[in-house]
């Protein structure tokens, strides 16, 4: 595929909510709540859950300096909107539902491995640099 074609492409997927997600200004936040809140567990959640836990997490994280002005509700607007979270009406549900749309869990799940192989390489170097200075004791005359 020559350069030309793979810039287009690359920039069709720029407008994607997988690229849009990674490239946030505020990104680390919202992949942090989006992961919290609906990624571990799979799990859907009521509006006024998400709502409650999402507007708790903010003021957290305001306290320690975030520039996060909007209410937790704003937010989720955005995210619906950006195509981050998908709305579902259960039947026989009191309230709408909200769940992570594939493509922020494609973008959350690329980021967290990112983070883990870092961690796993850093823990076997230790393990192997503790090897070697055990061995080196036990070689010793």
């Amino acid at each position: 595929m020559k350069a030309d074609k793979t810039v287009a492409s690359l920039q069709r997927l720029r407008t994607q909510p997988v690229w849009s997600l990674l490239a946030a200004d505020n990104g680390p936040y919202i992949i942090a709540l989006l992961q919290t809140h609906l990624l571990e567990g799979g799990r859907s959640l009521p509006a006024s859950i998400l709502h409650e836990r999402i507007g708790r997490d903010l003021e957290e994280l305001r306290a320690q300096g975030a520039d996060l002005p909007q209410t937790a509700e704003a937010y989720v607007a955005q995210w619906l909107s950006a195509g981050y979270i998908e709305r579902r009406f259960p039947t026989g549900a009191i309230e709408e539902q909200y769940e992570l749309s594939s493509a922020a869990a494609m973008a959350i799940r690329f980021i967290a491995s990112l983070v883990e192989p870092r961690a796993a390489a850093t823990e076997s170097r230790l393990a192997a640099v503790i090897h070697q200075l055990r061995g080196r004791d036990g070689h010793r005359p």
